[in-house]
């Protein structure tokens, strides 16, 4: 199985950082082991890994570009 990261944009406060931990802590408990944490900037690699963005468009450059990935809850 391949790796996985947490891909988040600019954490504005303290309950942003904090939902980017769960989702660290819910994932450790799904897959058996931490995934990485990076902050989107447009130029990490990450290749073979499966990735999770987090951030709104205007605080992940990924969302931003690509809109159709935003889940709607």
């Amino acid at each position: 199985m391949k790796k996985v990261a947490i891909v988040y944009g600019e954490i504005k406060n303290a309950l942003q950082g904090r939902a980017v931990e769960e989702m660290s802590k819910l994932l450790r408990e799904y897959l058996g082991e931490y995934p990485i944490c990076v902050a989107c900037d447009g130029t990490e690699q990450l290749d073979g890994y499966r990735c999770v963005y987090v951030g709104t468009r205007e605080s992940n450059p990924y969302i931003a570009k690509n809109p159709a990935s935003e889940l709607s809850l």
